[in-house]
C-alpha cells in the first residue's frame, strides 16, 4: 500500500496494536508492517522500532524490558489511573412510586 508512511501514521498504528495488555515489541512491529502493507525490509523494522522507543519516551506507550531487544521486551497502552474505592454507597430518596428525586453517593477509601 504505502511504502513510506509518515510518523503520525506509524505512531497511530503502533498505539493501536499495543493494546491494553502487554505485547512483545516484535509482535507489534510485525502487526504494524502487516496492517500498513509495508515490505519486509530492515529499514521499516528499524524505523518502527525507533518510533516505539520514542513513544515510550513520550509516555504514549508503557514498556517493560529493554525495548531495543524486540523479542525480550513488551509494550502496552498506558493504564488510566482511577481512584480505588473500598465502599461505594448510594442513598436514594423516593418521591413517588416510580420516581427517584435524589441520589447521594458516599465514597470511602480504606
Amino acid at each position: 500500500m504505502n511504502d513510506s508512511p509518515n510518523t503520525a501514521e506509524l505512531d497511530a498504528a503502533i498505539v493501536a496494536h499495543a493494546q491494553d495488555h502487554w505485547r512483545k515489541v516484535a509482535m507489534v512491529i510485525a502487526m504494524v508492517i502487516d496492517t500498513m502493507g509495508l515490505p519486509l525490509t530492515d529499514e521499516h523494522f528499524e524505523r518502527i522500532g525507533k518510533r516505539i522507543v520514542a513513544l515510550v519516551g513520550f509516555g504514549r506507550v508503557e514498556s517493560q524490558g529493554d525495548v531495543s531487544r524486540w523479542r525480550h521486551s513488551e509494550v502496552r497502552r498506558p493504564r488510566v489511573e482511577t481512584p480505588q474505592y473500598c465502599h461505594l454507597c448510594a442513598l436514594l430518596t423516593r418521591k413517588s412510586r416510580n420516581t427517584w428525586t435524589r441520589a447521594t453517593f458516599f465514597t470511602s477509601s480504606g
